[in-house]
């Protein structure tokens, strides 16, 4: 005979999507069924990261903030109990290097320095930091806000709340264009007209790829593709994972002469799902801008360019599903 909870627990936040460096409000409603005692609740902002290691999965769940908004206190049976957490979101998006990067005046003490009975005794100083909302081949970068609670008695699983961490603009990468596989050039590529930031998720990335061949060359045409690569660093070395997100013909079947440069202006869609550029600390992901010149029966002539890619901010508002 299964056992008959005695809460029920309704978690909600104030926003659906968060800057690194904001602060997630969540609000817990608790339903006692029966008379409990000594009710312990706890909320908390949630980092996981999952990806492949070694041929299989693994899974890194941390709590980079959180509350205690009960502590062994008595809930009379239907006497509903609402509390808040206010949890801020760790400003730093890449893995701290030294002691002081780890510095944040927003949070106490932590780890063995913090009070025993503070929720800050189980966050290490170091764990207080976390790559943005991403999902994707290879690896995934989530968060949610997580309530727990525990008794004597019966109690449902922890409730968790999916919310999304955004990644802010940043520069656009400085590395040249890159000649992928082998074989004799026939032909040099570079981009122009990129912006010098990052590019939107969900925004539209306008250029021209510039093409100047070494001899004579005659293409069924050219496409640009947007390309999402993750690299997963295991006990087994890097492994990457390549997956095109998108792609735009640039150009139909064209021949070329030597010296004579032609310019291809191209507008290519990114995906609103596309997830920004990260740096986590047993992977990365990385966006690059590819032309591709097709070739009937050669090899196709193949140039990357890295890109950086961004979250852009989405519905700063909705109703709590309890309110």
């Amino acid at each position: 005979m299964a056992a008959t909870r005695a809460m029920d627990i309704h978690l909600a936040t104030d926003r659906r999507s968060y800057l690194p460096g904001d602060a997630v409000t969540a609000v817990v409603r608790l339903e006692p069924l029966e008379d409990l005692e000594d009710v312990e609740c706890s909320v908390a902002l949630v980092h996981v990261d999952q990806y492949p290691a070694g041929g299989g999965g693994y899974t890194d769940d941390r709590a980079v903030a959180g509350e205690y908004v009960l502590a062994e206190d008595h809930l009379p049976a239907g006497a509903a109990r609402e509390l808040t957490a206010v949890l801020p979101v760790p400003r730093r998006i890449v893995p701290p290097e030294r002691p002081e990067d780890c510095a944040d005046e927003r949070y106490p003490a932590s780890g063995d320095a913090a009070a025993p009975e503070s929720y800050d005794s189980w966050i290490e100083p170091e764990e207080r930091w976390g790559p943005p909302t991403s999902e994707g081949p290879g690896a995934s970068s989530r968060w949610l806000v997580r309530c727990e609670v525990t008794a004597s008695r019966r109690f449902p699983d922890p409730v968790e709340v999916p919310v999304a961490v955004l990644a802010p603009e940043r520069a656009a990468p400085a590395e040249p264009p890159v000649r992928r596989g082998g074989g004799t050039p026939v032909c040099s590529v570079s981009f122009s007209g990129l912006p010098r930031g990052s590019v939107p998720a969900g925004g539209t990335l306008r250029g021209a790829v510039r093409l100047t061949a070494k001899a004579d060359l005659k293409a069924r045409g050219v496409r640009v593709e947007l390309v999402r690569r993750t690299t997963v660093t295991s006990g087994r070395g890097p492994a990457v994972v390549g997956h095109t997100a998108a792609e735009v013909a640039a150009s139909g079947p064209l021949q070329l002469r030597p010296r004579q440069p032609k310019d291809l202006a191209f507008a290519l869609d990114v995906p609103a799902d596309a997830g920004p550029s990260i740096v986590s600390e047993d992977y990365r992901v990385d966006w690059l801008l590819r032309a591709v010149v097709d070739r009937a029966l050669r090899r196709d002539e193949v140039w990357e360019q890295a890109i950086a890619v961004h979250a852009p901010a989405g519905s700063s508002s909705w109703t709590a599903p309890f309110r």
